[in-house]
């Protein structure tokens, strides 16, 4: 195969069928080319041939400068070892690369601008890593000590697949963080406090946060009494285990919780047929708290149970009375709140049934109608206002 553009007589490059040697034909004599077979061969803008890593040249009749040049000292080459930066492919001496020996086919080797152009792209990395103070403090330990190789002109080490995993995982953990940062707001409602704490101690789990990152998400997460009671501790974040503390002995406690949401059911007031639903969602919603709360206890209390079934239509409040007698009977007990969910919930459900059928059914209102007629005479500045009233349907 012939390739244009060729210097110092190179004609052309034969490949052998059985593969694993590579042979230049020029000015009559064929040398072997010396690199290993399960290199990729690659035409440069020149239009030499060239192996994609290593190359040692051969001493032979040819002169090697006729292949390529070096890129750090541009001069012809001399019998010389080359080595190729895996990045930009540009081949250099192994004197001019500050090398001893070349890479092995395992390692991996860049040259010195592929290398300040890396350092140039880890500082725009670190410019959008603000938000987390151990993961800049990491990178921009890193960033610092490449700078200081590259100022110094030091010789680039080869780079390990291992730093190349730790950089990854930290973006990966940072993106997470940024994901996770913010918590539901909590102004001191005990109701909500279990949701609260379960975020924030979540959170802090699986994107590994430091006391610092959970004293600004308080910061913006707390509200109201709740912001108030914590303030004198959040001027360091060491004190942040304390704020949760103190949080928790202050609006966390099981029987705050348990007597906000039995005020729930005790401020029901008695509207009929609408209680019904009311009576039955609320209900619901305490007995599966309490169990959460590992407060089952809370679900015998006679004098609650008493003022729901008073706060229910007459007619349930007689069919209880028969659930009661029947329930004795079998059970040797009184019924408790959880009896009194499992009997309200048809009668619930009966009555959203009605409620839905008459407003399909019911028609809307039909309004009157006013027609006003306003009249001057002549010049005069009296006013005859007549008034025609029509109701219309």
């Amino acid at each position: 195969t012939v390739f244009p553009g060729t210097e110092a007589g190179i004609s052309k490059l034969i490949y052998p069928n059985h593969g694993g040697r590579y042979f230049l034909t020029a000015e009559g004599k064929q040398i072997e080319l010396s690199f290993p077979a399960r290199r990729q061969v690659s035409q440069n803008c020149a239009g030499a041939i060239k192996p994609k890593k290593t190359f040692k040249m051969a001493k032979k009749s040819i002169a090697p400068e006729d292949l390529w040049s070096c890129g750090a000292c541009e001069e012809p080459n001399t019998y010389d070892d080359l080595v190729a930066c895996d990045l930009c492919d540009t081949w250099y001496h192994k004197k001019c690369a500050s090398l001893k020996n070349l890479p092995d086919d395992k390692e991996s080797w860049v040259c010195m601008n592929c290398y300040k152009k890396k350092i140039t792209k880890m500082e725009q990395e670190v410019d959008h890593i603000k938000k987390t103070e151990d993961l800049i403090k990491k990178l921009q330990g890193e960033l610092a000590q490449m700078k200081l190789n590259s100022a110094s002109n030091v010789k680039p080490e080869v780079i390990e697949n291992k730093q190349q995993e730790d950089f990854q995982r930290n973006m990966f953990l940072w993106n997470q963080k940024q994901i996770l940062m913010e918590l539901p707001h909590f102004d001191g409602n005990p109701k909500d406090w279990s949701k609260f704490k379960n975020a924030f101690d979540v959170t802090t789990t699986q994107a590994e946060y430091s006391n610092l990152d959970n004293l600004s998400r308080l910061e913006k997460a707390l509200k109201g009494t709740a912001a108030k009671s914590v303030q004198p501790l959040m001027i360091s974040a060491n004190n942040v285990p304390h704020i949760m503390r103190k949080l928790e002995e202050q609006f966390g406690q099981a029987s705050m919780i348990c007597r906000e949401l039995r005020g729930d059911l005790e401020r029901i007031k008695k509207l009929g047929n609408k209680t019904i639903n009311e009576i039955a969602d609320k209900l619901d919603c305490f007995i599966i708290n309490m169990n959460t709360l590992n407060r089952a206890d809370l679900l015998t209390d006679p004098r609650l149970l008493e003022e729901l079934i008073w706060k229910l239509p007459y007619n349930l409040q007689v069919n209880w009375v028969e659930y009661t007698q029947k329930y004795v009977t079998q059970h040797q007990r009184q019924p408790a709140l959880t009896e009194l969910n499992t009997w309200i919930k048809p009668h619930a459900a009966t009555q959203l049934a009605m409620n839905n059928m008459q407003m399909c059914t019911s028609a809307p209102e039909k309004k009157g109608r006013m027609n006003v007629h306003h009249d001057k005479i002549g010049s005069s500045h009296e006013n005859i206002v007549a008034y025609a009233i029509r109701r219309t349907k």
